[in-house]
């Protein structure tokens, strides 16, 4: 045994406010993935690094 966390370290924008619309991500190691933090329960999806700058570009573009 490691010793490190198996859980995900999610992270919120500090740009989001309580109960309005936002995402959480997380880094795996080998992807990211990325949730909706009012239903942390469901499931995530996951993104290539790659998949995951795509995503960003085309919100900043």
């Amino acid at each position: 045994m490691s010793g490190q966390d198996p859980r995900p370290h999610w992270r919120k924008s500090s740009y989001s406010e309580p109960g309005k619309n936002c995402v959480e991500v997380t880094w795996t190691g080998r992807h990211i993935r990325m949730r909706d933090s009012k239903f942390p329960e469901r499931p995530a999806i996951s993104l290539s690094d790659r998949a995951w700058a795509e995503f960003i570009a085309g919100l900043c573009g």
